[in-house]
C-alpha cells in the first residue's frame, strides 16, 4: 500500500464510533465534544492530591478529641461556613494568640489541611484558617443553628472536660485583682435564655454555680439607644473548681488565662 493511500486510511471516533474523515486533523474523536465526554466519561477524572485527602478524611469518622474541641469552639470563636454541599468550620484567632490556632490546627489535621492565613489591615492583626467540609459538621450545623447560634441541653451535655476548656480559652477570661477573683464568660451571643441553660448546666453537670450578669451596651454607630446584654460570671471558689477540670488540656501558649497556682 502506497504512502498516500495508508494517510487516507479510515478513522473511527473512540467514543460515538462515527467514521472521522480521512481529510480531518482529528484522529480519536470525530468532534471536541466527543473527546470531552471521553475525558469525563470513560476514563477516571484526574484529581489533585489535596482533592484525593479531603475525600478520604469525609469518609472517616472524626475522634473524640476532635469533636469534643470543635463542640468548645463552636461555643466561642469557631463558625461553620457555608460551602457548595456542606458546611466547613471556619478558625479565627488574634496576632497574639497565633499558637492557640496552631494548636487547634494540629489538633484536627485530619479535617485541616490548610495553612494558616495572616490578615493584617488597620486594627486588624488576624490569622485565620478553614477546614474541609465533613459529614460531622453539617450535623453539628443542625443542633446548633436555628438559624443562629442556639445552646441547647442536648448540646452542652455532649461537652467534655476538653470541650469546656476550649470553650474557655476562646471566650473566657480570668480576672484577679484585690477586689475580687473571678472568671468571666462571654456569653452574651445566646441571649438571657441561652445564659440561663448555660447557668443550669454548669450547675447540674459540672456542680459549678455561675451568676447570670446583666448589663446595657451602647448599639454601634450614632445610635444612643442601648442593649440589654447577658454574660456569665464564676466566683472565686467555684473557679478554682473549673480550673481544676480544665487544666490539663491548656496548651502552653494559653498558660496565661490561668490563675498563677495552675500554671
Amino acid at each position: 500500500m502506497s504512502k498516500s493511500n495508508a494517510s487516507k486510511k479510515s478513522k473511527t471516533c473512540k467514543v460515538c464510533g462515527k467514521e472521522i474523515p480521512s481529510d480531518s486533523k482529528r484522529y480519536k474523536y470525530c468532534s471536541q465534544k466527543c473527546k470531552w465526554k471521553f475525558w469525563n466519561d470513560k476514563k477516571e477524572r484526574k484529581t489533585s492530591k489535596s482533592y484525593s485527602k479531603a475525600k478520604k478524611a469525609r469518609e472517616k469518622d472524626l475522634n473524640k478529641d476532635e469533636k469534643q474541641i470543635i463542640l468548645g469552639t463552636l461555643l466561642g470563636d469557631g463558625y461553620l461556613c457555608k460551602t457548595t454541599n456542606s458546611y466547613c468550620l471556619s478558625l479565627c484567632q488574634s496576632y497574639k494568640q497565633h499558637n492557640y490556632l496552631k494548636w487547634k490546627k494540629d489538633k484536627l489535621s485530619s479535617i485541616i489541611h490548610a495553612d494558616l492565613y495572616h490578615y493584617e489591615e488597620g486594627k486588624y492583626n488576624q490569622y485565620h484558617v478553614k477546614s474541609i467540609s465533613h459529614p460531622y459538621l453539617a450535623n453539628i450545623r443542625k443542633q446548633l443553628y436555628k438559624p443562629k447560634k442556639q445552646v441547647t441541653y442536648d448540646y452542652l451535655n455532649k461537652i467534655e472536660s476538653l470541650g469546656l476548656a476550649v470553650w474557655y480559652m476562646d471566650d473566657g477570661s480570668f480576672n484577679e485583682n484585690s477586689q475580687s477573683k473571678q472568671i468571666t464568660l462571654s456569653t452574651e451571643s445566646f441571649g438571657e435564655k441561652g445564659n440561663e441553660i448555660i447557668n443550669d448546666w454548669l450547675l447540674d453537670k459540672w456542680n459549678i454555680p455561675s451568676t447570670i450578669i446583666e448589663y446595657t451596651q451602647r448599639k454601634r454607630g450614632y445610635s444612643t439607644s442601648r442593649k440589654q446584654q447577658f454574660r456569665l460570671v464564676i466566683n472565686k471558689y467555684p473557679s478554682l473548681d473549673f480550673f481544676e477540670i480544665i487544666k490539663e488540656h491548656i496548651p502552653k501558649s494559653m498558660l496565661y488565662k490561668l490563675p498563677n497556682q495552675f500554671k
